[in-house]
């Protein structure tokens, strides 16, 4: 899968943008990003900034398709309670384990386009994806000592079904982007190695992005 989207990528990048079929974008915004699976139990949202570029081809005047680069922390929080002493007596520690997996998603989605009046745009698209990790980490914190952080073993790449949804309008010569981004991870989040018997976890989340097209 990784060759194949260096080859989209390639073709992408040299696509004539004379004849006006290549649309690059910026964009910026906020994830919100849970664990699911057998093994994830209640696992609460993490919220983080967000941000990244894209371009996209025309493939025909109602579909296109489109690569972005985004930088993304994918994770969650989850509690638990750990057996330790307090003043003494044995007791249940609660603890709060929250993982930062920091990610550089690859979506490659085929996009419908749909012109609106006035200059409005709604794209719907679907397709793969491809994170590769750029840092990933645990924060524990329990009532008992001070928070800390280690390091985690999490997969060097990861493949996803991704999905976006973008509503767009003209400002002036410029055009406005407002959208959402779906990733739900095929690949094992590796967190069994600080959550024993956590071997069945994955990432999932959405993304809220806003930023321009040229």
């Amino acid at each position: 899968m990784q060759r194949t989207f260096v080859l989209v990528l390639l073709l992408l990048v040299a696509a004539p943008a004379e004849a006006q079929r290549t649309k690059a974008r910026m964009l910026i915004g906020v994830s919100g990003y849970t664990l699911a699976g057998d093994d994830a139990g209640s696992a609460e949202s993490i919220f983080r900034l967000a941000g990244g570029a894209g371009i996209s081809l025309e493939l025909l005047p109602m579909l296109s398709l489109r690569s972005e680069l985004r930088y993304t922390i994918q994770g969650g929080r989850v509690m638990a309670t750990v057996d330790g002493t307090l003043n003494g007596e044995p007791t249940s520690i609660p603890v709060e384990a929250t993982f930062d997996l920091t990610y550089l998603e690859i979506p490659l989605l085929l996009v419908l386009n749909l012109d609106l009046v006035n200059g409005h745009r709604v794209e719907l698209g679907a397709g793969p994806g491809l994170g590769l990790k750029v840092d990933t980490r645990t924060s524990f914190a329990a009532e008992t000592g001070p928070e800390f952080s280690q390091a985690l073993d999490a997969p060097g790449r990861t493949v996803a079904l991704t999905a976006a949804l973008d509503y767009s309008f003209l400002l002036g010569t410029e055009r406005v982007i407002l959208g959402l981004r779906g990733w739900r991870s095929l690949t094992k989040a590796g967190l069994e190695g600080t959550v024993p018997g956590a071997e069945d976890i994955y990432t999932q989340g959405i993304t809220f992005l806003t930023g321009l097209t040229f």
